[in-house]
């Protein structure tokens, strides 16, 4: 029977990638067996864009009694009807990671009558660690996010309270549905994946050969990064940057490269009150450990999901050679951001003209 993999993408565990290489890879994925249906058309590394993935539109559906709006129904079945051999589909989404038990069971229901197996996938990360890189990711892209209001501490209190990062809870809920043989969980470590790298991780648990590995175009990297506390340091001190200018993307790629010819060691968290992290994951030690004896044949779970160490911002050292680089850093991205930005522009001018034509 053909399965339906269920991508229930945590937050920062590498869900963007995935997404951005199955809607680049969808014929080579087709040729093996596989579908990625219900996503735009990728031709280029050059179309990408960050989304919520294939399942987006289910994922974020309003939810009556008895399932979504009938729209959605159909949208989600025409893939299943209109396959003249079944293969096996691939669903992906962040926005799966809040649903309730009410929502999988539909789910399930749902793929069951359309006469597929379900296996639910999904990979899990030091809830401390989570809750900072998700504070800094909606910091870098949401315009609208203030970090004078929408402080670390208030997040982090926001972020404990989620239904996905209760790990116990939710996998035994969604185990009371699927069952444990139909699910795979695994940790967010890239030491534990082949090559290193999430995307070979998910082709071996979709049975695809490592010799197949090279014919997928994986050549991209990072399709959403999370800014170092650092460069978002940088950027509060200088008065005509914030950590949630619309370039940030091109500015922190520009960034890297240059951190990169510099040789210089930019990991350090030091944004971070080592305290708020702490709590936060003191609330899910216990949880943490019934899931390590559960999936992961009670490893510890420090040695698992290897949670970073934070600095206190009383020990952030800025020198002039640290702003001179900086300097240089944004210069060069800011050339990146606005050849993209102009790259964008004319796509957008010739679609214009053929709608016109």
């Amino acid at each position: 029977m053909a399965t339906v993999f269920l991508h229930v993408g945590m937050p920062k565990t590498g869900t963007s990638s995935l997404q951005a290489f199955f809607s680049l890879n969808k014929m080579p994925l087709w040729n093996r067996g596989f579908a990625y249906p219900w996503s735009p058309k990728v031709e280029t590394e050059e179309d990408l864009e960050i989304t919520s993935g294939n399942g987006e539109f289910l994922g974020r559906a309003e939810f009556t009694p008895t399932g979504p709006k009938p729209i959605i129904v159909e949208n989600f079945e025409k893939p299943f009807n209109n396959m003249n051999t079944k293969r096996d589909i691939i669903l992906s989404s962040e926005y799966f990671a809040g649903w309730g038990r009410d929502k999988y069971q539909w789910l399930m229901d749902r793929i069951a009558k359309l006469g597929y197996d379900v296996k639910f996938i999904c990979y899990l990360r030091d809830q401390g660690d989570m809750a900072v890189a998700h504070y800094f990711q909606e910091a870098k892209r949401n315009p609208n996010f203030d970090v004078r209001e929408k402080t670390l501490p208030k997040f982090l209190e926001y972020y404990a309270n989620t239904s996905y990062c209760d790990f116990k809870s939710f996998l035994d809920m969604v185990e009371s549905l699927f069952g444990s043989d139909a699910m795979i969980v695994r940790p967010f470590n890239r030491s534990m994946f082949p090559q290193g790298d999430v995307i070979f991780d998910f082709l071996s648990i979709l049975g695809i050969p490592e010799a197949d590995w090279p014919t997928f175009r994986t050549e991209f990297k990072d399709m959403n990064i999370t800014p170092q506390q650092r460069d978002l340091f940088f950027r509060l001190k200088m008065t005509n940057l914030k950590p949630n200018v619309a370039y940030s993307d091109a500015l922190l790629a520009g960034a890297s490269e240059l951190y990169a010819d510099d040789i210089r060691d930019h990991s350090e968290n030091i944004l971070v009150d080592p305290a708020l992290v702490e709590n936060c994951r003191a609330k899910f030690a216990d949880g943490n450990l019934a899931v390590s004896e559960k999936w992961f044949d009670g490893r510890d779970p420090d040695e698992l999901f290897r949670p970073k160490d934070y600095k206190p911002l009383s020990e952030m050292k800025v020198d002039q050679e640290d702003l001179y680089f900086w300097l240089l850093w944004t210069n060069t991205a800011l050339i990146k951001a606005m050849k993209e930005q102009n790259r964008l522009i004319y796509k957008v001018r010739q679609l214009e003209k053929k709608l016109n034509n």
